[in-house]
């Protein structure tokens, strides 16, 4: 080898050691520096609700966690921990949106933001007491939503009176029909409820419910027959004769009655149905004259035709006390009581003849009485009550015949 040679080789050696210096150079540069980057990371788990991921970030603080995931939160929301919390490796950020929920209270509203999950997490947040008694809508495991309405009444008391039992009771229903539906009560068909079932309540409000039973009875009666008078000019004037026998008739009455808290309220007559046929007694009486007895009654019964008398009139019925039901004339006011009847003194006024009463109108003189004495005549009515409004009374009384 020449000495030139040598030195080109020895050139050339040189620079190939240059150059692998220099790359070795850069080379740990770089090294260095992926190394340094690679410590400034830290790995954070970010909880969103019930969403979970891990991070790899540079941030220093929550906050510009916060920034970096573009995560819209807001003053009320859940963050943990704090915005100005330095962000450490391993560590563990839980974000809760809050929801707006509109809160009514007795009918008084109000917007509350709030972060808990259900509806009985979100009235312990706000502190509220709830008794039994008050009602709560959605009820207390409803998952709270954005923009829930949460609606509260609270409990008053109540007084109830079913049928002849009474008792207060608290409720937080407004209206008589949802507390009567509260409190499980069934009614019957003729039940009565006051107030209304879609009346109001308040507090110390009162509902009475007045049971109503209607019961059907269907009595067997035995109907006494009638007495008939007959004039027969061929019997004495006097004289009496039964012409037919009566008999006593079979009737079915039909009551319904209505009982109000177990009390008889009222009884009425539905329905009056005949199953044997009663026969009327049949009498015949004289009205033959004696020899002489023609003459003298100018100054007797035909002297009272076409009076008018001035009397003190009372009123009986068919059952008053120490009545028989059977007239003096035999006829039966039982079953009639709504004949035009006057009881009279027949020295005053025949027995028999046919009156017209001041007030009361046609009638038949066919009964007497032991208090009826001279110018006293007692008037058949056909209840008590009828009699009692008649009372006592002067009245103008004219024979017809």
């Amino acid at each position: 080898m020449t000495v030139n040679e040598f030195k080109q080789d020895r050139s050339r050696f040189k620079s190939r050691k240059s150059f692998l210096l220099a790359a070795g150079v850069v080379l740990l540069s770089s090294t260095s520096a992926y190394s340094y980057y690679e410590s400034t990371e830290k790995t954070v788990e970010v909880k969103i609700n019930n969403w979970e991921k891990t991070i790899e970030t540079r941030a220093d603080t929550v906050a510009e966690v916060v920034k970096e995931l573009k995560l819209p939160v807001k003053p009320k929301d859940y963050l943990v921990p704090s915005k100005q919390t330095k962000i450490k490796d391993g560590m563990n950020i839980e974000w809760k949106p809050s929801k707006q929920i509109h809160l009514t209270i007795e009918g008084k509203k109000k917007t509350v933001w709030t972060t808990a999950d259900t509806v009985k997490d979100f009235l312990k947040e706000e502190h509220l007491s709830i008794s039994k008694f008050d009602k709560v809508a959605p009820s207390f495991n409803q998952t709270l939503q954005n923009h829930m309405n949460v609606k509260i009444n609270k409990a008053f008391p109540v007084t109830l009176v079913d049928g002849n039992r009474k008792k207060t009771v608290w409720t937080a229903s407004t209206t008589v029909g949802d507390f009567l539906k509260q409190q499980g009560i069934t009614f019957g068909k003729w039940d009565k409820v006051k107030p209304g079932f879609d009346d109001y309540l308040h507090s110390n409000s009162s509902v009475k419910i007045v049971r109503v039973k209607k019961i059907t009875d269907v009595v067997e009666k035995s109907k006494a027959f009638a007495i008939t008078i007959q004039k027969d000019s061929s019997l004495m004037e006097g004289e009496r004769k039964v012409l037919q026998e009566g008999r006593n008739g079979t009737v079915i009455n039909t009551y319904e009655s209505v009982y109000e808290n177990g009390r008889l309220i009222s009884k009425k007559l539905l329905e009056q149905r005949t199953i044997v046929e009663g026969r009327n007694k049949i009498i015949a009486e004289g009205t033959k004259k004696r020899d002489g007895q023609f003459a003298a009654e100018t100054a007797s019964t035909a002297g009272t035709r076409g009076r008018e008398l001035l009397v003190t009139a009372t009123a009986y019925t068919s059952n008053c006390s120490g009545c028989s039901g059977i007239t003096a004339t035999g006829i039966n006011i039982h079953s009639s009581p709504n004949m035009r009847i006057i009881a009279v003194d027949p020295g005053l006024i025949p027995l028999g003849s046919r009156v017209y009463v001041e007030g009361y109108g046609y009638a038949v003189a066919a009964d007497t009485g032991g208090a009826i004495k001279g110018n006293r005549i007692d008037i058949l009515m056909p209840s008590q009550s009828v009699a009692a409004q008649w009372g006592r009374k002067q009245v103008k009384v004219q024979i017809i015949d």
